[in-house]
């Protein structure tokens, strides 16, 4: 295996990116990293089958003749760019957009949306983990930044209290365990809030089994009752926060009778969870997407905020790089590095590192869905998806397929053949990586 050729990359599965060395024939490594430290899961161990799946791509794809045929890289390159052109040039440079996808790495993502903004000139530039990023909206309203996980893996066993809302790491972000399991035998106590005994749950002091929906009531009630019992830290609150009144007003009445009731526990869970939190030294805050993936997402992602007044707070981000993703500039308002694209001092100096002048970076584009709703009203005719499949994945499935239907260019680059990449576009490629044989 050591002669063979390969590459060290990271495991695309899930947030952690553990760090792999993966060969040509499919196999994998784990290499010596901070964050799985030499060790893989069933995951990573497998994740290199897919370059040999039998339905993967083997050439790329040109619509002739209302089929998707095999060409050359040369065609398919002179085929995608041809189309962009003509866009631009009848429709202006803003008539095309870039799709990427949380699945890419760092590399691919700052590269895809350096593509959107210098060589198509573009500013509608975002991808599919904008569907999940209720608790990246919460930390820019509260924090001005947007930073997931703040805080290296070996601190963990640093805190005396961990408070995990709706994560079920044992199974979602496996190579996290070790670091929590490493945790608590150092003496770190768990508050695990999930509606299901999970795996997860069996690091819990105390297990917080509420109804799917309510952790915005739990939140609250938390809070109203550490400032009940006069348990806030009121320096680092006057020091670095603004607007405690008004959070302590929002919550009147939400005693642990009230959040029992609403969140389906008993009072004397809520009052233990209260008297955990409140004798921590030093306590971290960990949400899930369970807690945000809802209606009420940011709302909720808000209110863990609040509660960490004097600890500490984070997010385990969900599906793959999609942390990542935007750290690197995929997404309509930021560029690489959490600078936003509105901010002058920010875009001199991306300007500067890419060889260009302020002016000629785009402003803020539409997010993910929002270059969906201008495709579908015929705004943006030309569009680039990289490593997504927007039509299963966006509210609306047969709506979006239709928009995507009567686009005058759009070009796939996925490894299989995935629904965009079928439906009968009139100018379409879909390139991909070396494998078997295609399937139609």
């Amino acid at each position: 295996m050591e002669a063979l050729p390969s590459t060290p990359t990271h495991c695309c599965f899930c947030a952690m990116q553990c760090a792999i060395q993966l060969h040509a024939d499919g196999t994998v490594k784990p290499l010596p990293h901070p964050v799985n430290g030499g060790k893989l899961c069933v995951l990573g161990l497998t994740s290199g089958e897919l370059l040999g799946h039998a339905d993967r791509l083997r050439t790329p794809l040109v619509r002739k003749g209302g089929r998707l045929e095999p060409t050359s890289w040369e065609e398919a390159l002179e085929v995608a760019v041809r189309g962009f052109r003509p866009v631009a040039a009848e429709h202006g440079r803003s008539a095309n957009a870039v799709y990427g996808g949380a699945s890419l790495s760092n590399e691919k993502a700052y590269l895809l949306g350096k593509f959107a903004r210098l060589a198509l000139e573009t500013p509608h530039v975002d991808y599919n983990g904008r569907y999940c990023m209720s608790a990246a909206a919460a930390q820019n309203r509260a924090l001005g930044l947007d930073r997931g996980l703040n805080r290296p893996l070996a601190d963990l066993p640093r805190y005396d209290l961990i408070l995990l809302v709706g994560s079920n790491a044992a199974e979602c972000l496996p190579m996290l365990m070790p670091h929590l399991q490493r945790a608590k035998e150092g003496g770190t106590r768990f508050i695990v809030v999930n509606p299901r005994r999970t795996l997860t749950a069996n690091l819990a002091t105390v297990h917080l089994a509420v109804r799917p929906g309510t952790d915005l009531a739990l939140a609250n009630s938390l809070l109203y009752l550490l400032a009940r019992e006069q348990r806030l830290n009121h320096g680092f609150i006057a020091e670095r926060t603004r607007g405690l009144e008004e959070a302590l007003s929002a919550v009147q009445g939400c005693t642990a009778a009230w959040a029992a009731e609403v969140c389906g526990l008993m009072p004397y869970e809520v009052e233990q969870t209260v008297l955990l939190l409140a004798s921590a030294r030093k306590a971290l805050i960990l949400t899930g997407r369970g807690a945000d993936q809802n209606s009420r997402g940011v709302a909720t992602s808000l209110a863990f905020i609040n509660l960490a007044l004097g600890a500490d707070f984070g997010t385990l981000t969900g599906q793959a790089n999609g942390q990542g993703a935007r750290e690197m500039g995929l997404k309509a308002d930021q560029l690489p590095g959490y600078r936003s694209i509105e901010d002058p001092a920010d875009r001199q100096a991306v300007a500067r590192v890419w060889g260009v002048e302020p002016e000629q970076l785009p402003g803020k584009g539409y997010s993910a869905f929002g270059i969906l709703e201008a495709v579908a009203r015929g705004e943006i005719r030309g569009m680039l998806v990289m490593g997504s499949n927007p039509i299963p994945s966006s509210p609306r499935s047969d709506w979006v397929r239709e928009a995507l239907v009567h686009m005058e260019h759009l070009v796939v680059i996925d490894s299989f053949l995935s629904r965009p990449g079928a439906t009968a576009w009139r100018r379409c490629i879909s390139p991909t990586g070396s494998a078997s044989r295609p399937t139609w």
